[in-house]
């Protein structure tokens, strides 16, 4: 009976630990998300196509984006603390917004006018 109290107890123990390190997960910083949202432009990932052929950053300034941090969408998802970087930058008249992981810095979308 007693391991039985015993296996319960690291059960419930290990669960707790897993939903405590989920839900204060590191994210990433706002300058690393940037960058990530300049790659996901100058070569997105074949799912979304070239849409971007023209986007080329070359000496582009710290001041010309703004980076949102925002909870995701969804039970689970706010219940876990997910969060995801909306980055918009303002470079030649367009203004792509790039949505991704705060965590794991994965692209979930790319929004905003692109022309």
């Amino acid at each position: 009976m007693k391991k039985i109290n015993f296996v319960i107890f690291g059960a419930i123990a290990y669960c707790i630990f897993l939903f405590v390190y989920n839900y204060q997960a590191p994210l990433l910083t706002s300058s690393e998300a940037f960058i990530l949202a300049v790659d996901y432009l100058q070569n997105p990932p074949e799912e979304f196509g070239d849409p971007f052929h023209s986007f080329e950053i070359e000496d582009f300034q710290y001041e010309q984006y703004r980076a949102q941090l925002m909870p995701k969408r969804g039970f689970v998802a706010e219940m876990l603390n997910h969060r995801e970087w909306a980055v918009t930058i303002y470079y030649e008249g367009m203004e792509p917004i790039v949505v991704m992981d705060a965590v794991t810095g994965e692209l979930l979308r790319i929004e905003g006018p692109l022309n």
